[in-house]
């Protein structure tokens, strides 16, 4: 190698400089600024993803409650036959007083809420004892025990099934139908032929060939009375007796809050409540009763205004849904429910859904 490129290559390396502090602390501001925008980018998309995510959730629960409650509302007072009998039998042995299928839709009205009143809304609220007196109802039976949500309303539907069966011919303490149904041992059953109408309990279940026996002795959950005699005669039909509660609950401290429903039991009395939706923070419903007879709504009134229940030919049923993750708002969501703006504490995404429905055996 020459001596002239040793020594213009020693030169270059010499002009050579590192970056200076300065250089360096704007590269370093550039950077953090840089990584500064793409977080907030980050931060940003996240929490629009959960806002979204928050209400496409409130959107599918408020729509499966509000399709629940509305199939079963539609249905209440539904007898078949039985609604045009002059006489009901119930051949029930015992059964507790709140049983009563005749009234078809009854409510309990949570005190302090009726329309125009602002309410206290707490996610974390502990579902208190039925027994304690916060829920007032007017003409009807008592309110079963059970734990609900303070300040939400509570309304129960009777009708009966939709699958019928046939009386074939009637015994002493026994009678034969059609096997065309799903009935089980234990079943509160509904017996009528349009001029008379027969409560029991069906203690056994025999299938025979294209018919079924049942009977209707005092060897079953609740049983029957002894001195029974169906009045119902041979070509009258035959359904289930049903009866769910609908309230606001949850399952434990940690649950949020939810839409439960209590099904009849084989004793006749509301069984243990089951969540059907979570993120259901608030029931309130209104009866519209027919006060002329046209079987038209005249007005709107709470559980504890209603004369007489068998009045009752619509419902408006308003549920307050809630996320159930907090702070998905930048700010409490103020939301117009029952009537006046209610403002919470908390930061979760409020929607409100509200429908009227009509009870399809009432309406002309």
């Amino acid at each position: 190698m020459s001596e002239w490129t040793v020594m213009h290559g020693f030169g270059r390396m010499r002009r050579q400089r590192g970056v200076s502090l300065i250089e360096l602390m704007v590269a370093m501001v550039l950077g953090l600024l840089l990584t500064a925008g793409v977080l907030q980018i980050f931060s940003s998309n996240n929490q629009a993803y959960r806002f979204h995510d928050a209400l496409s959730r409130i959107q599918e629960n408020g729509r499966f409650a509000l399709d629940e409650l509305t199939r079963e509302i539609r249905m209440a007072g539904y007898l078949g036959c039985s609604s045009q009998a002059t006489s009901i039998n119930n051949w029930l042995a015992g059964p507790p007083a709140d049983f009563d299928p005749r009234i078809g839709i009854q409510g309990w009205e949570a005190n302090g809420t009726e329309p125009g009143k602002t309410l206290t809304i707490d996610y974390s609220a502990t579902p208190v004892s039925t027994s304690g007196g916060s829920w007032t109802t007017n003409g009807g039976a008592p309110l079963p025990t059970f734990n609900a949500r303070s300040g939400s309303d509570i309304v129960r539907i009777w009708r009966g099934d939709e699958n019928i069966a046939r009386i074939v011919s009637v015994d002493s303490d026994s009678f034969r139908i059609t096997a065309n149904h799903d009935f089980a041992a234990q079943d509160l059953l509904m017996l009528s032929d349009c001029r008379t109408a027969d409560w029991v309990q069906a203690c056994s279940v025999t299938p025979d060939g294209t018919e079924t026996e049942i009977g209707v002795d005092t060897g079953c959950a609740l049983g029957n009375d002894p001195s029974l005699e169906i009045s119902s005669s041979p070509g009258g039909e035959v359904s289930r007796i049903m009866g769910n509660i609908y309230y606001v609950s949850r399952e434990s401290a940690d649950a949020p809050p939810a839409l439960f429903r209590s099904r009849l039991t084989s004793t006749a009395e509301a069984g243990a409540g089951e969540p059907l939706v979570e993120g259901v923070e608030n029931l309130q419903v209104l009866f519209g009763v027919d006060t002329n007879g046209d079987r038209r709504i005249d007005e709107h009134v709470t559980a504890d205004a209603v004369a007489d229940w068998r009045s009752v030919v619509a419902v408006r049923v308003s549920l307050l849904l809630v996320s159930t993750e907090n702070n998905i708002v930048d700010e409490p969501q103020p939301v117009f429910f029952n009537g006046v703006l209610q403002t919470p504490t908390d930061r979760r995404l409020r929607q409100v859904m509200t429908t009227t429905i009509a009870l399809r055996n009432r309406m002309p």
